[in-house]
């Protein structure tokens, strides 16, 4: 009887448990073509992650083309990309609170672009969940660097409690100030 007790609980509590791991991509599976990425980075004493899918160029005009100048757009497929910070910090010297966001990016034919760090942080990729959203908004000048095919998000470089949080698509990059606070 205690046996038999036992074993219903190990299986009542083990249960919730098996869905993640059933729920993994075999070889058999069809590849996505937007492949999911993570990049976490320890700046002074926070912990800093993007989580993404990354869409890939394939030949493709991007920007005033695929993605629309003047409108919000996630540089991510299938849901927003998402930041998320472990401490408070200063994004463009703008408060931003410890917590998850999703980013979102205004690109622009000329002049600054603006990125967005929205409280809906886990979001479809569209549509862009309105200003109301917003946690903060900075403008950033565009620059433009060698060809990378997918999204790519990189911290190039980390020192004390300062960084950057790069974002490139095709030969278009931004540059985004952060400060741990």
């Amino acid at each position: 009887m205690l046996r038999a007790t036992l074993f219903t609980l190990l299986i009542a509590v083990s249960a919730p448990l098996s869905g993640p791991l059933t729920a993994q991509v075999s070889r058999g599976d069809p590849i996505p073509p937007s492949q999911h990425a993570t990049l976490s980075q320890a700046v002074g004493w926070a912990r800093l992650s993007v989580e993404y899918r990354r869409p890939v160029a394939r030949g493709r005009d991007l920007f005033g083309s695929l993605v629309p100048w003047a409108e919000p757009w996630t540089p991510a497929a299938d849901s927003a990309a998402l930041f998320t910070t472990t401490a408070p910090l200063d994004i463009g010297g703008q408060p931003l609170a410890a917590g998850s966001y999703s980013i979102w990016v205004v690109p622009r034919e000329t002049g600054a672009w603006t990125v967005v760090f929205s409280n809906a942080a886990r979001v479809f990729h569209a549509p862009y969940p309105g200003e109301a959203s917003d946690a903060l908004r900075i403008d950033v000048e565009p620059d433009q660097r060698p060809h990378v095919e997918s999204v790519q998000f990189t911290f190039p470089w980390a020192e004390g409690e300062r960084t950057e949080l790069h974002l490139q698509w095709g030969t278009t990059a931004l540059a985004i100030p952060i400060l741990v606070r």
